[in-house]
C-alpha cells in the first residue's frame, strides 16, 4: 500500500490533508461553492465550512483528501469516496471510487495540478481493489468536462432537469 509521500515536481508536490489544513481546504471548496453558485445560483450558494467536517473525513478509511501545493501554497484538493453500491434486481453489486470534489485554484489551471490530483485519487482507488472510479459534473462546467475527456473519462447517464414556474 503506497503511503502517499509528497510527489514533487520542481516546485508543486501532491500529498494527503491532514487536521492543519483544515483552514485552507475550506478556502478552495469556498472557491469551488463560488464557482457552482455564480453559474447555477438556483442550485447552489455559497456556505460556511467548518474544520470538524474535515477531522472527520480524514479519519474515515474510506475517505481520501489530497491536496496539490505550489511553492508552499495549496492550490488544489480533491476528495475520494471509496463506495460499494448494493444489488438492485437489475443492477450488479460493486465497489468503486467517487471523486467527490477536485479545486485547483483559477490561477494554476492548466499546469496539470487537476491532472496530478486525479492520478492520485486513481492509484489510492486501485488500492483498495475497485477497479472503477465515478465523478459527477455539472454541465456548465466545460473545462472540467474537458479535463475528463482528456482523462478518458466517458459519459454513462444524463441526469436532466426543467424548471417549471
Amino acid at each position: 500500500m503506497l503511503d502517499y509521500p509528497p510527489r514533487m515536481t520542481s516546485t508543486r508536490s501532491i500529498r494527503r490533508a491532514t487536521d492543519a489544513d483544515a483552514a485552507a481546504v475550506d478556502e478552495l471548496w469556498a472557491a469551488g461553492d463560488r464557482h457552482h453558485a455564480r453559474a447555477l445560483p438556483r442550485r447552489f450558494r455559497e456556505a460556511p465550512r467548518s474544520a470538524t467536517s474535515l477531522v472527520i473525513e480524514l479519519a474515515d478509511p474510506n475517505v481520501a483528501l489530497f491536496l496539490a501545493e505550489q511553492d508552499g501554497n495549496i492550490v488544489g484538493a480533491i476528495r475520494v469516496v471509496l463506495r460499494t453500491a448494493n444489488p438492485y434486481p437489475n443492477l450488479v453489486s460493486r465497489t468503486f471510487g467517487e471523486i467527490n470534489s477536485v479545486v485547483v485554484r483559477e490561477t494554476h489551471r492548466g499546469r496539470g495540478i487537476g491532472t496530478a490530483l486525479i492520478e492520485v485519487a486513481h492509484e489510492w482507488t486501485l488500492e483498495r481493489g475497485a477497479d472503477e472510479i465515478e465523478l459527477n459534473v455539472w454541465e456548465f462546467n466545460r473545462e472540467a468536462i474537458a479535463l475528463y475527456e482528456r482523462l478518458g473519462y466517458a459519459k454513462i447517464s444524463c441526469r436532466m432537469s426543467k424548471h417549471l414556474t
